[in-house]
């Protein structure tokens, strides 16, 4: 939503300087979107940042302006993340220019976390309130 992109949070200015969370998520293999849109900057490599996740380097030098086309451009980077240990999921931004690392929105989608990857089901109907059952179909598609 447009309004995802109205607000943001900031690092504090200058080299190495970060912002981050540890958001708490049950273990699990997670698909983490990070919503930006640069509120001043509008030409390439003013601002570049790194994204880590879990500790590790997940993506070097992150340009918002550079890659989304301007100032107040949305980018959407997304990124799969395994929590592990009941630890959770640590995300950092961490300032590569003077100027600071900042984000709009951070999205966490569970990745497929009950299913397989092409679920199906078999279809049966009752004409006895539940007393028999007489299939319909088998192998639909969810």
């Amino acid at each position: 939503p447009e309004v995802v992109y109205q607000s943001w949070r900031g690092a504090t200015n200058g080299v190495n300087n970060a912002i981050a969370w540890d958001i708490p998520v049950p273990d699990g293999s997670y698909i983490v979107r990070l919503h930006f849109a640069d509120p001043s900057l509008s030409a390439a490599n003013q601002r570049l940042f790194d994204v880590r996740l879990q500790g590790a380097l997940a993506e070097a030098n992150v340009d918002v302006a550079g890659q989304s086309g301007g100032i107040r451009k949305a980018l959407v980077k997304q990124y799969v993340v395994n929590a592990a240990g009941s630890s959770g999921i640590d995300l950092e931004l961490v300032n590569k220019t003077t100027n600071a690392a900042f984000i709009n929105g951070i999205e966490i989608l569970r990745a497929n976390p009950n299913g397989v990857a092409a679920p199906t089901v078999d279809l049966a109907v009752s004409t006895d309130s539940g007393a028999t059952w007489s299939p319909i179909a088998s192998g639909l598609a969810v």
